[in-house]
Order: C-alpha cells, then sequence, then structure tokens
C-alpha cells in the first residue's frame, strides 16, 4: 500500500494511450496544461485527465430539411458536410459541442443562400452553391478551431406538382421538336 501511495505522490500513476490520429489535452485541476501526441503518457489520477480529440476528418448529415427558394417553391434537401478540428483546444473549450455547432450553422447558411436563388439556379449551378455554402461555414467555425472541407448536396427533391408540370413541358418541347423535324 506505502508504495502505491508513494507512486501516485510522485506522479509515476496509470499510463495512458493517445492513439494516432488524436490529440490528447492534458487537463489538470480543471486547466489545459499542454497536448499531448500520439504514444503513452503517465498521468497522476488524483490531479489530471486527458481528454482526447480525433483530428481526423469526420463527416456529419445534415438532416433533409424543407427551404424555401427566392421564387417560393419548397424543395427538400438532404445533404452532409465533412470537416476536421485544427485546434483541439479551441473546439472543446470554445464551444459546448462542435458537432452541433456546425450542423446547426450548415443548417442556417443552407436556408439563407437557397433563399437568395432562384430553383432553376438551384438545380443549374449546384457546386457553386456548394462552394459558397462552404466557404460561409469555413469562415464561421474557424475561431472553433474547426475546418469544414466540404459540404455535398446528396437529393434536392421537388414537390410532386412541380416534378409532373416539368415533365409535361419536357415532353410537349420533344413533341414540338418532333414536328419541327417531320
Amino acid at each position: 500500500q506505502c508504495v502505491c501511495c508513494l507512486c501516485v505522490i510522485c506522479g509515476c500513476g496509470p499510463i495512458k494511450e493517445v492513439q494516432q490520429g488524436y490529440v490528447g489535452l492534458l487537463i489538470e485541476f480543471g486547466k489545459l496544461r499542454k497536448k499531448l501526441g500520439p504514444g503513452l503518457h503517465t498521468i497522476n489520477p488524483m490531479t489530471e485527465q486527458i481528454l482526447l480529440v480525433d483530428l481526423r476528418a469526420q463527416v456529419i448529415n445534415i438532416a433533409k430539411q424543407a427551404l424555401l427558394t427566392k421564387d417560393n417553391v419548397t424543395v427538400q434537401v438532404d445533404a452532409y458536410v465533412n470537416y476536421r478540428i485544427f485546434i483541439p483546444e479551441f473546439a472543446i473549450f470554445k464551444v459546448a459541442n462542435y458537432i452541433d455547432l456546425v450542423n446547426f450553422m450548415v443548417q442556417g447558411v443552407m436556408k439563407t443562400i437557397v433563399a437568395e436563388r432562384t430553383l432553376t439556379q438551384l438545380l443549374s449551378n449546384r457546386k457553386e452553391i456548394e462552394k459558397a455554402i462552404t466557404d460561409i461555414i469555413d469562415d464561421k467555425t474557424d475561431p472553433f478551431g474547426i475546418k469544414v472541407i466540404s459540404k455535398e448536396t446528396q437529393s434536392v427533391q421537388l414537390p410532386e406538382s412541380m416534378e409532373r408540370e416539368m415533365a409535361h413541358v419536357a415532353e410537349s418541347e420533344k413533341e414540338a421538336a418532333a414536328k419541327i423535324i417531320e
């Protein structure tokens, strides 16, 4: 028992592992003491703890949401965003939940950008719009140590009535072209 007490008092406590792709934040009495790289580290369990932060690229699925375009068409947009943490102490200590932060920022920026575009612009300039959204979100998350790599739209669903109308217009255009050819 005396040997164990001496080990704890001297700081030869348990050994904790930080794996490759992570960084460990050594917290002593509630205050950040230093960052720990991959490998084995000894800590004093009475006064210290290690928070592991994943530095690898992460993906968040953005739930399907109904967005209103500039020309008052409601579209269902499903997307995902890729991000990574580049300043771990900011991501942990400047925001309560960085995953929710990124998720809600993406949803808000998507609503704003889609509301500024017509349906035709939304469907024809998809890559341009995604880049604009990515740049805005990246600027907003930089103070929190988060780098947004990309935002990708999985699907844009139109209302059924709009799909039927567009199909009818396309069919009419094909019939008109066929009559001209005849």
